[in-house]
């Protein structure tokens, strides 16, 4: 009716203005040394309980400081969309989110506004690289629009996600959300995603009601399909999903190293490394259209780099750790070799008087983490 489709459009107004707030939910927790486990043989609506009874009382202190600033109209929007288009083409996902609905005593309708609505304010910078060695190395800042840059960054976490009693694949900063950012399959491939902001919110919701997917939930679909560099590149560059976004995949060696450009349809445009280009990178902007300083700032650092001394520490401590590439708003550097099966997060401490203080989680194909502080790199205060 014409009514609906004004309370509709309403909606999506207010939307608009609110939505920034819940990108962030999914994240909340607290920083351990321990790498959760995800066992994807269990029934889905019991995966989640260690890591939402772990943080429990962090995440519905966030959720309710946050849910205030929702309209009663966007609420109503995904009430249908959560009962409808989600349960019929996402049931696995929705089974995950009621186990946490459970737990938290939050409604599946807001865990599902919490899963689904984080790429609109995330800006971050994406690199692959090729070493002198010809072994692949994926590095990424991972930069939140939203205000509590400090609360998340204590929160940020390590999930294994285990398949048959054995490692699947790794993914950094996600607590309470199913979808995935930044994740590694060790000795196979590692996948980072950057916001490409190009469509309305009218769009998107159209695209939830056609059951496309939201961008985290592909990627996890597609780490559970493609076992190699080749397959996952190939199911990134035509899976649909609802936004756009930015893919940054980095194989085990040579040249398999690839940064898409996609549309809700697929890629639109792919950047491989060859034989002459040892290193990509990416912001938020089109390469081919970019005003981005971050952008022109990590090609020029790269460049001056050289192929012949990259490596993931001169990668973090000459492009990452620097201003404006490294911001007020970043909430973890990530940095992943996959052939070596490593990955490490750094997730800043936020401390206001000392922006150097950072905290190291280093994870080399084993499920314990390592924990330990210091002072290096050096990070200009005045400049982080």
């Amino acid at each position: 009716s014409t009514q609906s489709t004004w309370g509709l459009l309403i909606a999506i107004k207010e939307m608009k203005a609110v939505c920034y707030v819940f990108l962030v939910i999914f994240m909340v927790g607290q920083v351990s040394s321990t790498d959760y486990i995800i066992d994807l043989d269990k029934p889905p609506i019991v995966r989640y309980e260690g890591i939402v009874n772990a943080h429990k009382n962090e995440i519905k202190e966030a959720y309710e400081a946050l849910i205030k600033l929702i309209p009663s109209s966007v609420k109503a929007f995904f009430e249908v969309l959560y009962n409808t288009v989600t349960k019929i083409f996402f049931k696995e996902f929705t089974e995950e989110i009621h186990g946490m609905s459970i737990i938290l005593g939050i409604s599946e309708r807001d865990l599902m506004i919490m899963n689904c609505l984080y790429e609109l304010k995330s800006l971050c910078t994406s690199i692959v690289a090729r070493d002198s060695r010809g072994k692949l190395l994926l590095a990424r800042n991972l930069d939140f629009e939203n205000g509590l840059e400090k609360q998340l960054r204590r929160i940020h976490i390590s999930i294994i996600y285990k398949k048959g009693g054995k490692e699947f694949f790794r993914c950094g900063g996600l607590a309470a959300g199913v979808g995935v950012l930044t994740c590694m399959k060790p000795n196979k491939y590692s996948i980072s995603l950057n916001l490409r902001a190009m469509h309305s919110e009218v769009d998107t919701f159209k695209n939830f009601m056609l059951g496309r997917p939201p961008v985290t939930w592909m990627i996890r679909n597609i780490l559970t399909k493609a076992d190699t560099y080749e397959e996952a590149l190939n199911l990134f560059s035509k899976t649909q999903s609802v936004s756009g976004a930015y893919i940054t995949i980095a194989g085990l060696r040579g040249n398999e190293g690839a940064i898409l450009t996609r549309d809700r349809n697929g890629a639109i445009d792919i950047q491989y490394l060859t034989a002459s280009r040892w290193f990509i990178s990416q912001c938020n902007s089109d390469h081919w259209n970019s005003t981005d300083r971050r952008s022109k700032l990590a090609k020029e650092w790269m460049e001056q780099m050289g192929p012949q001394k990259v490596s993931l520490e001169k990668i973090k401590t000459d492009v990452l750790f620097k201003s404006p590439i490294m911001q007020a708003n970043t909430l973890a550097t990530v940095l992943m070799n996959p052939i070596e099966s490593f990955m490490q997060i750094i997730v800043p401490n936020g401390e206001e008087d000392n922006a150097t203080n950072y905290i190291e989680r280093a994870n080399v194909g084993e499920e314990k983490e390592v924990i330990y502080y210091g002072k290096e790199p050096t990070i200009n205060a005045e400049q982080y």
